[in-house]
Formats: C-alpha cells, sequence, structure tokens
C-alpha cells in the first residue's frame, strides 16, 4: 500500500517516518524499481522518503536531516550520496540496532528520534542564525556606503 508523503500530516512526519517501511512506502512512481543500487528498499534503508516534485520526479528527503536530492542514476549509492550531501547526518552516525526500529526497545525507538530531532532542530536554527548574520552584515555594508558616500 501506497504512502504519499504529502498525506502524511505535518506533525507525525517525523514519527510516521522513523519507520523504514513507511518510507518505503513513499516511493510511488519511482524511475528504479528493481535494478541499481538505489531501489526503493536500499533508499529507505538510507533515510530517505520520495518526495517528488512536478519537475522533480526522482527528489528524495533525509527523515532525519531532511538533506534533498534528486537527479539519481541507478548506480548511485543511496549512503554514499547521503554522506556527501550531509556527512554530519545524525541517521548516518546511528548503529544498524538503533536505525532498526522494528527490534528496538520502546526506550530505544524514543532515544534515537529524540537525536533525530535535535538535530534536526540544530540544523533549522544554524541556517536561520546564518542568513540573520549575512542579512544583518549587509544592512551594516549598505549603511557604511551611504555613510561614506555622505562625507
Amino acid at each position: 500500500m501506497s504512502l504519499p508523503y504529502d498525506k502524511i500530516p505535518k506533525r507525525q512526519r517525523m514519527t510516521a517516518l522513523c519507520r523504514e517501511e513507511n518510507r518505503l512506502r513513499t516511493f510511488i512512481d519511482w524511475p528504479f524499481v528493481e535494478q541499481g543500487a538505489c531501489n526503493p528498499k536500499a533508499m529507505a534503508k538510507a533515510g530517505f522518503f520520495h518526495c517528488p516534485k512536478e519537475n522533480e520526479p526522482d527528489l528524495v528527503a533525509c527523515f532525519v536531516c531532511n538533506v534533498k536530492l534528486d537527479c539519481w542514476e541507478p548506480q548511485d549509492d543511496p549512503w554514499a550520496e547521503h554522506k556527501k550531501a550531509d556527512p554530519s547526518c545524525v541517521w548516518l552516525k546511528l548503529s544498524p540496532k538503533e536505525r532498526d526500529f522494528l527490534k528496538c526497545t520502546y526506550g530505544e525507538v524514543i532515544e534515537t528520534v529524540h537525536k533525530c530531532e535535535a538535530y534536526y532542530m540544530k540544523k533549522v536554527f544554524d541556517e536561520q542564525r546564518n542568513f540573520m548574520v549575512k542579512a544583518t552584515e549587509e544592512k551594516r555594508d549598505d549603511i557604511l556606503a551611504k555613510a561614506a558616500r555622505m562625507v
């Protein structure tokens, strides 16, 4: 049964997509169904869910770090591509046991989800902080340039 990611309520996505089987169900109309390294099962195992756009039919995102990747080729290794795009993603650093939610105890699952959420929140905060620093610096430079012209 398919599970289009955009049909999962935003507040429940992180929890729902923690499960590999739910990520796997998002790969509707995935171009590399059986062949190649980037088949749906391998993609879901590497933390990706399928979130296609009209002009990006092979767009995927990591449920932890939210890195988005497209332009996949059949031979692309999902783990290697994920590591290239965001080497600090917590999903890449978890042990196979931590990734295997079906065999973890409830407490281990909650602990792992908290690690993932904390990483994602830090990433969002860092992006916002960097945006604000850049905007402030640009404004300061603009004011200084205007002041220099007035002198």
